[in-house]
This record gives structure tokens, C-alpha cells and sequence, in this order.
């Protein structure tokens, strides 16, 4: 902190005890840094320090870096030499409360002082306003300290944003003798005085005068306000102009020489309208000038500008020079520019969209609708505007209307579909957004809905059609179901006799009559297998199919699929075999179906493979699954016909003289039974070396 002092132009430790300082700064000022060096100089005289600032406003977070240099202080110099006193950020907006809390503070602090022995008071005062003007409150206060000082020497010191003082503002304080102090090449110094019209007059004559304005002109050269003093005269001579007018392009020299009028740099088509404006001040008898307008720069760009200007009158009541100031406005003018396209190009959308569109206020009160709406609902705008939104929704969407609002404060945002109530009573389904947005200054609610009579129309026929579809096959796998007892009932008395013909023991048939019994129990059989698979599908597909769950022992239910299936495989002479990766286990399943499953992969494979060939029925078990694989050596299927697989009554080979017999149900049965399971099925084939088909199902599921 010692070396923070030294590096300022003007210590604050030279600051005699008594004097009543001002400190503007800009955003990007440190000032931090310049309060403790003021403070340290108080604690190296044995002067009371205090701090006066806002407290902490709900909802803000304190300042890391305060807090750390305060610790530094209080360790420094003791806690008994310092204090920050807050004052109630509600006292903010009211000008004399603030006021008479600062001055109790103070006459409070300097009994202090005197009773324990301090050589002064010295007081660092924040000056945040909420709603009250700056400057005369800041002279208030002032004077108030000056006057209430006694027994102790007090040295004050005021720090205020410079956004807090006007145009005008600036321009009182330059000409004020005040001490005033603000940031110039990275330091702090004192200005005083130097745009006092007394003492321009004396500028050629007063050394230290013309050394202020050297600091004044540097200080400007790097502010983006650019001083100055004119002439009423005609074409508006320059007498006096900040450096930085360079920002401009343009040499303080030259218009202070009168090579450049400042009529010349004002736009041609502004000149005029500022005249006007001008004599339009005077006429009324204003002493303060202002006007936003557009410049030219040396290189021949638009600058926008805005003037504060105070007006000095002869005894005439005519005007001869005025002094003041101008801030270049381009990007504010751009930016409103560019809001006020933004705000164009809503209102086009707005009042052209294909879809309904409206604000309205939390409370449901509509601020603004489209043409759409309008048209849709039947009612002029006019009338809209003086509706609750809830009065274009029918009871019973108003409801539900709520119910979406209170998810919608929740998240800010939502789409959900309503139905709007017409002037004739009618409704209109619709697809309704919502969002919060600014809408003149005040929290609103966007609404866009959407037409989705056609949607709904479609999404109506295809429940229809669902529905009529689902009815359909419901009723094919009743007729599919009653046709398949039906036609058992006759099946199983052709079976049983002609088996009952074909063991008889009194050789009563000859090998002919024997030939053509067998071959009738060989078709009903078939038939019958037939009919039990459409039977097993139709109660599957009309959901009335259910598993009978069991905990049993797999390889003893292996064993009886192996005990079926083996004379078949003998009867091809092809080599049936088992690989089982697990010792004995048990699986909570439905027995019978699980069989099924099995039998008929088995089969299938055995059906499908020439003689002298192989399947191999492979058992893979882990923690959850159950994995069997049934592979073959057969004739293998194409990879463009095994996606229809699965489907009921495909085969690879469909043609009518097809080699292989079935009605390709079997493998849409697996696929079926083991999705009951909750299990999966698979195959993988290629043509001329055989496939694998495999399922998986859990080892154990919840019952149901």
C-alpha cells in the first residue's frame, strides 16, 4: 500500500487534515487501492478511520477482495484504530435519510475520537444513490461535515461513480472549487478548477493555470468526453477543446485556430435542425443546451453525438459563447438501431405468422394478439385486448390450462396441446407454446399456437384403423381357434383307429391295407401338428396364452426333447450331439413352452440337414441368461430371406413343389414363446454349410 502512495502524482498522505475530497471514478478504475492508502494515512497520524458504504443488498455476494484488505488493515494498525460502518441499503433511494445517517454516524465517531485520545476523524464516505439526484445530495452531505466538524481535525473523502452525475453535472464540479480527483495515465490527480471561465481569462498570464489545463487536456485525451468553449459567432468558432477531441480525427490546434468551423464537422442534414433547436433554447430562455446529432469525422464517417452545452448570456439577453461537453453515441445509436430492426422484424413475424401469437401478463391479461388469432377465434382485436386468456379456452381446457402454467413457471417454458374456444362455440385443437419474455418493460408471457386440426384428424383415422385391424385379427384367431378344435375333435378318432388297425396282433391286414392305414395316421398325425401349431399361435397373438412358471432341473427337460428327437435323427443317420458349459442348474421357467421352444429348433435342424450330417445342441449359461444353440450342417439359408424368417407361414423354399414339408409356423411359434420369456432369438446361416439358431431367456424371473 506504501507504494501505491508514492506512485500517485498526488499523495493522499499530503492531503492536509480538514480538507473535504471528491474521488469520480470509471468502471474500470481501481479504487480499492486508492480508499486504503487515504485510510493509512490517517492511521500513521493517529487519526479514527472510518469507512461508511451501502451494506450488502439481498441476494449479492460480498466482496472477496474488501474483505482481504480489511483483514490486512485491522492486523496493521488494530481494530481499535478502524471501522467499517454499513448503513441499510434501503436508505439508498431517500436522500435526506441517507443524508441524516451519515451525519449521526459522524457526529457519533467524533466524540469518539476526542474521548480516546485520537489526533483526528478521518472518514471515507460511498456515495451509491438509488433515485436521487447525485450532486446536490453530495453538497448537502458536504456541507453538513464542514459545519458539524469540532473538537478533532475531520478529513472526508466522497467516492462516486462518474455515471452517477449528468452532463451539467461534470461541468459544475469542473467550475467549483472543489477538491476533485479522478484517473489520469494510470494515476490519481487532483483537477481544480480548470474549466472555470475566471480563470480561462487569466490561461496566458497564470503559469500554474495553463500547468492545469496541460493535466486537464491529458486527462480528456483518454476520457470519451470531449470539452469545449465556443462561440456564438457565426459558424461556431472554437476557443477551447479537449485533446481528445482526436477521436475524431480531428486537431484541437485546428479548431481552436479556426482552420475548422464546428458548423463544418456537423452532418448537412443535421445543421439546420440544430440551429433551430438552438434558437429554440435561447427563445425560451434555457441555460442549458442539449441535442443528440450526427458529426463527420476527418475520415468521413457518421458519428453520432449528443451535446450538453451551458449558455453564457450578454446583458442583452443574447447568447455569446456557451461551454460544455459531447460524448460520442455511435454504438448506443447503432445498437438502438439494431433493436428497433429486431423489434421491426417481430412485428412482421408477428402480425404475418402463419400461426396464432399473443402476450399477455402473468395474470392471464392479454397485451397484444396477430391478425391469425383473430381470424381463428372470431373476435376483433380490440375485444381480445380486453380478455383474460383463460375466456378463449373452453372450462375444462382452462383447467388443464393451469395445471401447464404451474409447470411452465417451473421451467420457464413448455408445449402442450389445448383446444380454443371460437366466438361461436366451436373449438379449434391446437399445439400451444410458452414463453417468458420483456414485453414494455414488464415480465410477459409469449403464447404460439398452432393449428393441428389435420393431425388430429390423422391421428383419429389411424386409431380407427388400429383398432378396426386389432378387431380383425382378433377375430381371425377366434375362427382360426374354433376352426383348429374343430377340426381335432374328427382328427384324433382317425389317428387313434388307424393306430388301433395297425397294432392289431391277429394279422388281420395284408402289407398293402397296412401300407395305406400308415399312411393315413402318418397325414393325420401331420395334420394334427398342424393344427396345434395354429392353435399355440392364435391364443399367443389373441393374448390368451399364459406361462405356468416352475423352478425344475434343464438338463433333466433337455434329456426328454433329446429322448423324442433321436429316432429322427437316426432315421437321416446324422449325429446328434449336446456341448454343455455348465454343470447341472436349475431355471425358473415355463417347462412345456421352453420344451417346445427346443423341439422345435431341433427338429427343424434335423429336417433341413442331409444324411450323414450333424446337430449340435450347445447349452451356454452366465449369470442372468440362459443361451441355447441349435447348429446345423444343412443346406444353410440366404441372408436375404432371413429377416421373414420369424414371420408366420414363411418358408425359404415357398414354391409348390417345395422339398421340404411344414407350414412355417414353428419358428414364429419359438419366436413368440421366447419373447414371453422376456428372452431374444437370432440365426446366423450361410447357403451350403448350415446354421445356428439360438435364444436366450433369463435363468430366473419374478413371477407374475
Amino acid at each position: 500500500m506504501n507504494s501505491y502512495s508514492i506512485e500517485m502524482n498526488v499523495p493522499i498522505s499530503g492531503v492536509p487534515h480538514g480538507e473535504h475530497s471528491t474521488l469520480l471514478y470509471q468502471n474500470d478504475d481501481d479504487v480499492l487501492d486508492f480508499i486504503f492508502s487515504f485510510l493509512e494515512s490517517g492511521f500513521k497520524r493517529n487519526d479514527l478511520c472510518i469507512w461508511i458504504k451501502p451494506g450488502i443488498k439481498e441476494n449479492e455476494e460480498t466482496d472477496g477482495l474488501l474483505n482481504e484488505k480489511i483483514t490486512l488493515v485491522k492486523q496493521n494498525y488494530g481494530s481499535s484504530n478502524f471501522d467499517l460502518v454499513l448503513v441499510n441499503s434501503n436508505l439508498l433511494s431517500n436522500g435526506k435519510a441517507y443524508h441524516d445517517a451519515i451525519l449521526e454516524i459522524i457526529e457519533n465517531k467524533q466524540k469518539y475520537a476526542v474521548k480516546n485520545g485520537f489526533n483526528g476523524l478521518r472518514v471515507n464516505i460511498d456515495l451509491i444513490m438509488d433515485k436521487v439526484d447525485t450532486l446536490p445530495f453530495l453538497r448537502e452531505c458536504q456541507n453538513s461535515i464542514i459545519s458539524s466538524s469540532s473538537g478533532v481535525d475531520l478529513t472526508s473523502l466522497f467516492i462516486c461513480s462518474l455515471d452517477s452525475f449528468s452532463s451539467s453535472d461534470v461541468i459544475v464540479l469542473m467550475d467549483c472549487r472543489e477538491k476533485i480527483i479522478m484517473k489520469k495515465d494510470g494515476m490519481w490527480t487532483y483537477m481544480v478548477d480548470l474549466l472555470s471561465s475566471k480563470y480561462r481569462k487569466h490561461l496566458r498570464t497564470s503559469p500554474e493555470l495553463m500547468k492545469k489545463e496541460k493535466e486537464l487536456k491529458s486527462i480528456y485525451r483518454k476520457s470519451p468526453v470531449v470539452a469545449f468553449l465556443r462561440s456564438s459567432e457565426n459558424g461556431f468558432p472554437v476557443e477551447f477543446v479537449s485533446e481528445n477531441v482526436s477521436q475524431f480525427g480531428y486537431s484541437a490546434v485546428d479548431l481552436m485556430a479556426d482552420k475548422v468551423l464546428y458548423k463544418d464537422i456537423i452532418h448537412s442534414e443535421d445543421v439546420t435542425d440544430y440551429f433551430l433547436a438552438f434558437s429554440e433554447c435561447i427563445k425560451k430562455g434555457k441555460s442549458e443546451f442539449t441535442k443528440e446529432y450526427r458529426i463527420i469525422d476527418r475520415e468521413r464517417n457518421i458519428r453520432w453525438v449528443t451535446e450538453t452545452s451551458l449558455i453564457e448570456l450578454d446583458d442583452h439577453r443574447k447568447a455569446i459563447r456557451f461551454q460544455g461537453i459531447i460524448v460520442d453515441i455511435t454504438e448506443k445509436k447503432l445498437a438502438e438501431e439494431a433493436l428497433k430492426k429486431t423489434e421491426l422484424n417481430f412485428k412482421t413475424l408477428f402480425d404475418h405468422s402463419n400461426d396464432a401469437v399473443f402476450i399477455y401478463d402473468l395474470s392471464g391479461y392479454i397485451y397484444e394478439v396477430n391478425a391469425k388469432l383473430c381470424d381463428w377465434l372470431g373476435y376483433t382485436r380490440a375485444t381480445l385486448l380486453k380478455k383474460n386468456i383463460i375466456e378463449t379456452f373452453s372450462p375444462e381446457c382452462a383447467a388443464h390450462f393451469h395445471e401447464c402454467m404451474v409447470d411452465f413457471f417451473h421451467t420457464g417454458g413448455c408445449i402442450f396441446e389445448m383446444a380454443h374456444l371460437r366466438k361461436d362455440g366451436s373449438e379449434i385443437p391446437i399445439e400451444m407454446s410458452a414463453q417468458l419474455i420483456e414485453y414494455n418493460g414488464n415480465v410477459a408471457i409469449l403464447s404460439i399456437s398452432r393449428d393441428i386440426t389435420e393431425r388430429k384428424n390423422v391421428e383419429h383415422a389411424l386409431l380407427e384403423a388400429k383398432t378396426n385391424a386389432e378387431a380383425s385379427n382378433n377375430l381371425k384367431s377366434e375362427f382360426l381357434a374354433n376352426m383348429s378344435h374343430e377340426l381335432r375333435t374328427p382328427l384324433n378318432s382317425i389317428i387313434g383307429f388307424s393306430d388301433v388297425l395297425l397294432y392289431n396282433d391277429e394279422d388281420l391286414l395284408n402289407d398293402e391295407q397296412i401300407r395305406f392305414i400308415t399312411n393315413i395316421s402318418k397325414s393325420g398325425k401331420h395334420l394334427l401338428s398342424l393344427i396345434n401349431d395354429i392353435l399355440d399361435l392364435s391364443k399367443i397373438e389373441a393374448g390368451k396364452a399364459d406361462l405356468h412358471y416352475e423352478v425344475f432341473i434343464f438338463l433333466d427337460m433337455l434329456n426328454d426333447v433329446i429322448s423324442i428327437v433321436s429316432p429322427l435323427a437316426q432315421q437321416k443317420n446324422l449325429h446328434l450331439d449336446t456341448i454343455i458349459e455348465s454343470d447341472n442348474f436349475c431355471i425358473n421357467a415355463d417347462k412345456l413352452k421352453l420344451k417346445q421352444i427346443i423341439f422345435n429348433l431341433v427338429t427343424n435342424a434335423i429336417k433341413f440337414t442331409p444324411k450323414g450330417g450333424s446337430v449340435i445342441i450347445r447349452v451356454e449359461k452366465n449369470t442372468d441368461l440362459l443361451v441355447i444353440k441349435v447348429e446345423d450342417t444343412g443346406i444353410g439359408i440366404p441372408k436375404s430371406a432371413q429377416y421373414d424368417l420369424f414371420k408366420p407361414f414363411t418358408q425359404v423354399d415357398s414354391a409348390s413343389n417345395r422339398q421340404f414339408e411344414g407350414t412355417g409356423l414353428g419358428l414364429s411359434l419359438v419366436k413368440k414363446l421366447v419373447n414371453m420369456h422376456g428372452g431374444n432369438v437370432w440365426v446366423e446361416s450361410e447357403p451350403g454349410v448350415g446354421s445356428t439358431f439360438g435364444f436366450s431367456v433369463p435363468l430366473s424371473l419374478e413371477l407374475p
